[in-house]
């Protein structure tokens, strides 16, 4: 009963009356496309790729790799979307992720002609690049259509709405790697994300304000706690979004069990998501964004000890809970106090959040030599969630974005 209600809560705020005619609804509608054809297979492509024979290490040596290459893209690229326009911009990563799945569709006709290194290279650049370009022109698109004071509940509907419409693509996208195989996964996303770009080709552009870039502002040195709670943020998206499902997989959980285990969270995860956008617009992000961070921080831990599917189902649907709880006020937040100077917000942001995620995968590397991986991605785990739960304790201190 009370997911119906938080359904019905949704539906009103869209208003779906005026729907076609809101910028902010056709980004809602577009993201919900792309989340649906990338919830289904990037899980997997780690998987896919260790399926090819390419080891772990230089798995992790690559996803890594392509975190560089994403921020210097987000420094190149920012500043010149207002002259190229958002829409554009956001097309292109949609079109450049569809190259991507064509190119893994035909990795066994690439990899004898072009050889591993450039069958790697393309997958990491064109990864890197179009996530890059896409959260880019993502933040602005969303700055520029919102206002400050509804940040919360705006923040809350932007991440829960396509986190609904992708619940089942894990658990679809494993059914179809087991039953069939991974082009089947790599077809039907590409489908899906060409109908999110036609969402978006056919909506009406919005201007983006020119902002002149200052890296004194992007390192933003005197406001650490800011720039701490990016870097712990940064920490915590890697190991959810690598070292967790490569931790499943190598404790030998199936692809369904992994499909299973997020279709649970995102449930959880999409109410929360909802929910925490609206209390903090009505009574700030302090307090819930610090009960959030110590449970997820604690979900973190929790995850490294699981032996089954069971477990494993428990303790990332408790994450998929207090990620909502500490995301969503935290993102908010980042939306709220950027309204003033997009550009150079935006790259402090992702710069501290590069650091982080980058961070996790160099302690990852100095502990490989001495450790098997399983060890050595049990221990990451606990590290992110020490640090996550930290997090609380500088979100008690900060005073620039925190309210």
């Amino acid at each position: 009963m009370y997911k119906y209600y938080q359904h019905q809560h949704i539906l009103h705020h869209l208003h779906f009356k005026k729907f076609l005619r809101n910028k902010y609804n056709e980004l809602v509608i577009a993201d919900s496309f792309r989340q649906m054809a990338l919830s289904m297979i990037s899980l997997f492509v780690p998987i896919f790729l260790l399926k090819l024979n390419f080891s772990f290490a230089l798995i992790a040596l690559l996803e890594m790799s392509s975190l560089l290459l994403v921020f210097f893209t987000h420094l190149f690229l920012t500043p010149r979307i207002s002259r190229w326009g958002v829409k554009q911009v956001l097309i292109a990563s949609y079109i450049l992720n569809i190259i991507l799945y064509v190119i893994l569709y035909n990795a066994q006709t690439i990899l004898p002609s072009f050889g591993s290194l450039i069958f790697l290279l393309l997958v990491g650049v064109l990864n890197a690049v179009s996530m890059a370009i896409y959260w880019s022109a993502h933040h602005l698109y969303f700055l520029c259509t919102t206002n400050a004071k509804h940040s919360g509940s705006k923040t809350g509907v932007l991440l829960a709405v396509p986190v609904l419409f992708g619940i089942v693509g894990p658990l679809i996208g494993a059914y179809l790697i087991t039953n069939y195989n991974f082009q089947s996964v790599f077809l039907t996303s590409t489908l899906l994300l060409v109908f999110a770009s036609g969402v978006l080709f056919f909506s009406k552009n919005i201007k983006v304000p020119k902002t002149k870039l200052k890296i004194k502002k992007i390192i933003d040195k005197n406001n650490w706690s800011k720039n701490s709670i990016y870097l712990m943020q940064g920490i915590t998206f890697s190991a959810t979004s690598f070292m967790w499902p490569m931790f499943m997989f190598l404790s030998a959980i199936t692809l369904i069990g992994i499909g299973f285990v997020h279709l649970l969270s995102s449930v959880a995860h999409s109410i929360f998501c909802y929910e925490a956008g609206r209390q903090m617009d009505k009574h700030g992000n302090r307090s819930v964004s610090r009960v959030g961070a110590i449970g997820h921080g604690l979900t973190m831990i929790g995850r490294s000890l699981i032996t089954t599917v069971v477990g494993a189902s428990i303790w990332q649907t408790l994450g998929g809970i207090f990620a909502g709880l500490y995301f969503v006020p935290l993102e908010a937040a980042f939306y709220k106090h950027s309204h003033h100077d997009i550009v150079n917000k935006m790259l402090n942001r992702e710069l501290y959040l590069n650091i982080g995620r980058i961070s996790l995968f160099v302690f990852f590397f100095l502990l490989l030599p001495f450790f098997g991986s399983i060890t050595t991605l049990m221990i990451t785990l606990i590290v992110s969630g020490i640090s996550t739960m930290l997090l609380s304790l500088i979100i008690k201190q900060d005073k620039t974005i925190i309210d």
